[in-house]
């Protein structure tokens, strides 16, 4: 079975987990073609068991949300997220990526967003997609010291978000 196959057989599988977990959520499809080199690195990704980024979009007692400013020259806001392990459950995953990138503990809540994500060749439209899953959870804070962690140039509590959040979760 090729990449794309089974990239596809391993989302439906995580879908299945996550809809006996929490229920039914709106799942989004997408793809994208990128330059041949991120492309390969998709597929390495893959091969290494690590098909699923994810966040947390933290909510504090007064309303603000965390989000983090990636760490490269893009000035992207985001939730703090990440590639989870191929080892790793899902929200365990999720919980180190945020402990990772603002130092905060968390728990988790729910699923907020669910996207399939098939990433492509743009030089070579005839290569299968690979597929990849993007969760963000919503949840709250439990401990911790706010700080600046791997890959990220800020992190800020806000009461009125950016308008330029992204949608994607940092990789």
């Amino acid at each position: 079975m090729a990449v794309s196959e089974r990239s596809r057989e391993q989302v439906g599988e995580l879908l299945s987990t996550l809809s006996t977990q929490y229920g039914s959520v709106p799942v989004n499809q997408t793809t994208t073609a990128l330059p041949p080199a991120t492309y390969e690195r998709a597929c390495e990704q893959f091969a290494a068991g690590r098909v699923v980024c994810a966040g947390v979009r933290l909510e504090d007692p007064d309303g603000r949300v965390l989000l983090v400013k990636e760490d490269d020259g893009t000035n992207r806001w985001a939730e703090p997220g990440g590639r989870v392990g191929a080892d790793e459950t899902l929200e365990a995953g999720a919980k180190r990526l945020v402990k990772r990138t603002t130092g905060l503990d968390c728990d988790i809540d729910e699923v907020t967003r669910v996207s399939i994500v098939g990433i492509g060749d743009e030089r070579n439209v005839e290569r299968p997609p690979v597929y990849q899953l993007q969760l963000l959870f919503s949840g709250v804070p439990t401990g911790g010291e706010l700080r600046e962690g791997d890959g990220v140039a800020a992190v800020e509590w806000w009461t009125n978000p950016p308008a330029t959040v992204s949608d994607a979760l940092p990789a």
